[in-house]
């Protein structure tokens, strides 16, 4: 067991398994300053200061309870020590393991205050690097969530607008042909409705391509047989038949009934196709004047809205590129937090177990350590702190030594 002396920094080597109770009293035999020493609890007995060969055991004196083992050194702080038995001047000592200088600066951290579960490392890690990448990935979802609600509404309001102008083409495209027609039986009134299929200037008015899968067609109001005759048809097949007895055009017979009494309409209805797929497909009817006869304009809807399929598969390939660029982003800004954060909680943490390893050399009496003095901040103005202490404490000891030489 090793006790300094405050007074004038004599180091004693005592045996403390000669202390009797937990406390004693010494009185250093340098200056005669009175130490007040405690027995360690936990520690083993000293078995000598290593490593530094600096000094040498003599005899001992009991005095109250308590044995004291000098120390001398080799050089001129050599000096003795004697107890006091009588002495109440209180007084303070330094004790460290005997083990040397090195051990106790290994043992310091652990004898020192308990270490929390997260270091300035890692609470810079969570605060710089974890906080913001997690506030701007859910930013980032909120932000690209609206993105594509803005791009899906858009692309509704795309097929919207389309669907009306191609409505509004496909109208014009049969009142067109409906005039052109009006206007054609008006010149040729001995024309009969069984006859129009045979005249081809009727069939090449009557049967028109509308868009690439629409087509016009002509067939009769409902007179005293109540049917809906075909009367020019693209398909030979359909010249002729009841429109109001069609089968598997769903909603088609009550698009033409609207018709009657000479009147426009038109709906949507869905068509099965040779594969078995239904197609969704448009139709208009425009009476052909007060003949009794109606142009009917059939369209498919993909074709007629063809246009608006382009302007969305644009729309969705700059949303998927800019969604694309926003993550590339968002992990190259997260990236990079981790490694100045990195980078600088390592650099910050080195520097504080530099000045801690100083101190504790410091404070088990190795006042040589050389204190490195960085940089203009808060960690360099503690640097300069400590190193000032340690020569403030170098210089109160050689005063003390030459007040008692």
């Amino acid at each position: 067991m090793i006790v300094n002396c405050e007074e004038c920094g004599t180091r004693y080597r005592l045996d403390e398994t000669k202390i009797k109770g937990s406390s004693a009293k010494v009185r250093c035999k340098s200056c005669g300053h009175v130490m007040h020493v405690t027995k360690p609890e936990h520690e083993s007995v000293a078995s000598g200061l290593s490593g530094t060969g600096d000094f040498s055991t003599t005899d001992s004196t009991p005095s109250s309870g308590a044995e004291e083992r000098e120390s001398v050194p080799s050089g001129p702080e050599a000096s003795t020590a004697s107890s006091d038995t009588g002495g109440t001047t209180q007084g303070k000592a330094s004790t460290t393991d005997e083990s040397g200088s090195k051990r106790s600066r290994s043992k310091a951290g652990s004898t020192g205050r308990p270490k929390g579960l997260l270091g300035i490392r890692s609470k810079m890690f969570l605060l710089f690097v974890c906080l913001p990448v997690v506030l701007t990935i859910v930013a980032g979802y909120i932000y690209l969530q609206r993105v594509e609600r803005i791009k899906n509404d858009f692309g509704e309001q795309i097929n919207s607008v389309v669907t009306q102008m191609g409505e509004s083409q496909v109208a014009a495209k049969t009142r067109a042909t409906a005039r052109e027609l009006d206007l054609y039986l008006s010149s040729h009134p001995d024309l009969e409705a069984e006859d129009l299929n045979q005249d081809r200037a009727v069939r090449r008015m009557a049967v028109q391509k509308v868009g690439e899968t629409g087509y016009t067609f002509l067939y009769q109001l409902p007179g005293e047989g109540n049917t809906w005759d075909v009367l020019v048809h693209p398909n030979p097949e359909m010249t002729g038949s009841d429109l109001a007895q069609r089968q598997g055009a769903s909603g088609f017979t009550g698009i033409i009934k609207n018709t009657s009494g000479g009147k426009e309409a038109n709906g949507f209805y869905t068509q099965p196709t040779q594969s078995g797929e239904r197609v969704k497909r448009y139709l208009f009817c425009s009476p052909v004047g007060d003949t009794g006869y109606v142009v009917a304009s059939s369209i498919e809807l993909d074709s007629m809205i063809q246009p608006a399929h382009i302007l969305n598969t644009q729309l969705d390939t700059t949303y998927v590129t800019m969604r694309n660029r926003t993550l590339l982003i968002l992990g190259g800004l997260a990236l990079l937090f981790l490694i100045i954060v990195t980078w600088y909680g390592h650099r910050l943490t080195k520097r504080i177990h530099t000045l801690t390893d100083v101190a504790e050399r410091i404070s088990v009496g190795e006042l040589e350590a050389e204190v490195e003095i960085k940089g203009k901040d808060e960690i360099s103005s503690l640097a300069e702190a400590i190193s000032r202490m340690q020569e403030s404490v170098r210089l109160s000891i050689e005063r003390l030594r030459r007040r008692r030489t």
